[in-house]
């Protein structure tokens, strides 16, 4: 990591970035992780109706993300596995069992943890374990370079946080911390036969990012009677906080407390 790359304005781009951490009442932690680009704030609501029902709940912020570009390129793989960790061991101190809901990227990490510490139950949100941007496994071949375009155009957020957030992560491809990205997946895919969790997984009809198609790895690595799959009609990829987030806070709150 070149820390003399980092830029020395940068700083959180706003409250949507900062970490979260909410205390409990029951023994029992939930580690959230957000994902590629995100932040917490994709996990704050649901977090906090899991804190409302007795859980400690967790939501960090990986390195780089919620800051600015640069920032971003000066991480990768290593450094958002390492925080993933290091915030499931610190929670575990706190609590007798930690389960973990992921997000995207988020939930490839929480895979990783599954597979290498004993988490009874685990959440996988829209999965990135196959993604429909093909030019994905191109990356590796090309990390030294910067930036593709993006296949779409972002619509302007009415909060002005996440427009900041947009401009520096959002609006571009770009191609190392993609590359990252893909060492994560393919290293979760190879994980995903280790994990003894109970899973819940959540995928999205509408989701342009992660396909239904997804589910079928899930379904050939986990004995049926550990998976339980959610599929959504409306939402787009970020389930946890689109217009079925009260279908998917509902869903993951009664099988947690099950």
């Amino acid at each position: 990591m070149k820390i003399h790359k980092i830029p020395s304005t940068t700083k959180i781009l706003d409250l949507v970035a900062m970490p979260v951490f909410f205390e409990g009442e029951n023994d029992t932690g939930i580690l959230m992780l957000h994902g590629f680009t995100g932040t917490p704030c994709e996990l704050y609501q649901l977090g906090e109706k899991l804190n409302k029902s007795g859980f400690t709940v967790s939501i960090p912020r990986l390195p780089g993300h919620g800051t600015n570009a640069k920032d971003f390129l000066q991480t990768g793989w290593r450094d958002w596995l390492r925080r993933a960790f290091d915030s499931y061991i610190e929670l575990k101190y706190r609590c007798k069992i930690v389960n973990i809901v992921g997000l995207s990227m988020g939930a490839l990490l929480g895979i990783i943890i599954a597979a290498n510490f004993e988490v009874p139950k685990l959440v996988l949100a829209a999965p990135a374990l196959k993604v429909n941007d093909r030019r994905l496994g191109l990356t590796p071949l090309f990390s030294f370079a910067g930036y593709l375009p993006k296949n779409s155009i972002l619509p302007e957020y009415e909060y002005d946080g996440l427009n900041k957030i947009a401009d520096e992560y959002w609006n571009k491809l770009w191609i190392k911390p993609a590359a990252d990205f893909y060492k994560i997946q393919r290293l979760a895919k190879r994980e995903l036969k280790k994990i003894e969790s109970e899973i819940f997984a959540i995928f999205s009809k509408n989701d342009r990012t992660v396909p239904i198609s997804t589910k079928e790895i899930l379904e050939s690595n986990i004995p049926q009677e550990r998976l339980k799959i959610l599929i959504l009609e409306k939402s787009s990829h970020v389930v946890t906080s689109d217009v079925e987030k009260e279908i998917v806070a509902q869903n993951i709150l009664k099988w947690m407390n099950s």
